[in-house]
């Protein structure tokens, strides 16, 4: 047999000793990918448990002006709800980076969470090496209509004593736990357009939509709300641009110390919470009732001059065109 030269036995060992080095390195590499896709995984039930949980909160809103006899809407607080979404996220060891609410009626939530977990090494230059995930998650609310139904034409309409919604019915004064099931919470692949017309609460410093704008606003939400008649929801929409060119912030302090808020300038002595009453749909929904309650919208000193003890002046009027304009737009769509 051939013999090896002398020192030839010698190279071998570096040989295997950086073939041992490879593995090794290739191991600690896999072992970081794993790492890696373990802290991604924790990070998106993070993502989906932030998600869930800001939706979750609004459906208990919604299932609070249910049970009151108000058609429900998405009560969403930019001052609250990512409070929701974070805490969610703190139980899963993420934090929140962003929150955004979509929708007419802000019902979708779209959040980005990080992990707080920290992967030291190469992927520490990718990220902070920490892992980051978004997820989306929508509530959607039940059809629902005052009952009974008012007469608009009736001299006394009968009082409002709940809520039809999707065929069942839903007194005023029932407990909210029992309703839960009228309302569907789940993740979803894509949310729509970001509507910051729907939801526009004191001191958000949101831009004030245009005249068009903020007629279809009133028409979108009258329309939800139960000014479901053209005739009447024209008259409702006209109501509101002669009282607040249908600004969600708009707000007057009345001479005997009372204020008047919202779209349909509320006044504050019917005591719904400003957090309502700066919200668009809420604003709407309080609306419907005190109209539904008189049987007209007398109550409106922008009415006729019957109206608001007498001193009603009729300058809804002004405001046919735009209101039946934007009731047509809202037709179409």
């Amino acid at each position: 047999m051939k013999r090896y030269k002398r020192g030839e036995e010698g190279g071998v060992y570096p040989v295997f000793l950086v073939a041992f080095m490879v593995v090794i390195a290739m191991a600690a590499v896999l072992m970081h990918v794993g790492k890696a896709g373990d802290m991604r995984t924790r990070a998106q039930t993070a993502a989906d448990a932030a998600a869930l949980g800001a939706v979750a909160e609004i459906r208990d809103r919604a299932l609070g002006l249910l049970v009151q006899g108000m058609i429900p809407w998405a009560g969403y607080s930019p001052e609250t709800t990512p409070d929701a979404a974070r805490r969610y996220a703190k139980r899963n060891d993420a934090t929140v980076t962003h929150v955004d609410h979509r929708g007419i009626f802000a019902n979708y939530a779209v959040v980005d969470v990080r992990g707080d977990e920290r992967l030291q090494g190469i992927f520490e230059k990718f990220r902070g090496g920490r892992a980051e995930a978004d997820a989306i998650a929508k509530v959607d609310f039940p059809e629902c209509t005052p009952f009974p139904l008012a007469d608009p034409l009736g001299e006394n309409p009968a009082a409002i004593r709940g809520l039809l919604c999707d065929g069942t019915y839903v007194p005023i004064g029932s407990s909210p736990k029992t309703w839960i099931r009228l309302f569907t919470i789940r993740l979803v692949a894509k949310a729509p357009k970001k509507e910051p017309l729907a939801i526009s609460p004191l001191g958000t410093g949101r831009q004030v939509p245009s005249s068009a704008g903020s007629a279809d606003l009133c028409a979108q939400v009258g329309f939800n709300a139960g000014f479901r008649e053209r005739h009447l929801l024209i008259t409702a929409v006209a109501v509101a641009l002669a009282e607040s060119s249908c600004r969600p912030t708009a707000q007057n302090t009345n001479t005997n110390g009372t204020g008047d808020f919202g779209l349909w300038q509320i006044n504050s002595i019917h005591g719904y919470p400003l957090s309502c009453l700066y919200n668009a749909q809420c604003n709407a929904n309080a609306a419907y009732r005190i109209y539904s309650d008189s049987g007209n919208f007398l109550p409106w000193c922008t009415y006729e001059k019957p109206a608001c003890g007498g001193v009603g002046n009729g300058s809804y009027r002004q405001h046919i065109t735009a209101a039946t304009a934007a009731v047509d737009r809202l037709g179409k769509a």
